[in-house]
């Protein structure tokens, strides 16, 4: 009983961690582009992390891995439990965007700045999209600050 409960708390604790603000430099847009450009029209894949094909959620992952060192979790689901919410107004280079194309939240990208945002397009692949277009503003449900 005692090993079970121990478990359960150092997963609760894992758990509370993982959904934390984590404490990292920031960067500005134009290492985010950099980053961009390793990936630009990489193909949308449901449940893909690769350059063969990539879905939202793991690109995320991946640029938060490699531009900042942190570890996101894999799903959209998991991510939008990272950090903190943020307004919309107060929007800042590597802010986490939800999307609601339809259904439940299910979709990522980052903000780079000047209303732009990466993400993975199911009929693009990997590009740059425009925060104000008249598809993705309505879709816009959270922001999140995953780095202080």
């Amino acid at each position: 009983m005692k090993t079970s409960c121990l478990s359960l708390l150092v997963l609760v604790l894992i758990s509370i961690g993982a959904c934390s603000t984590k404490n990292v430099t920031p960067v500005n847009s134009g290492r985010w582009v950099q980053w961009y450009k390793n990936w630009q029209g990489t193909p949308y894949q449901y449940g893909g992390t690769g350059k063969s094909g990539i879905d939202c959620s793991a690109l995320v992952k991946n640029a938060y891995r490699s531009i900042y060192g942190l570890q996101l979790p894999r799903t959209t689901k998991e991510q939008r439990r990272v950090g903190r919410k943020v307004s919309k107004r107060a929007l800042q280079v590597g802010d986490l965007l939800f999307f609601k194309p339809a259904g439940t939240p299910n979709h990522v990208g980052v903000y780079i700045g000047s209303n732009r945002f990466i993400h993975a397009s199911s009929s693009k692949g990997v590009t740059i999209a425009t925060l104000s277009d008249e598809y993705w503003l309505p879709k816009l449900v959270e922001a999140r600050r995953a780095i202080k």
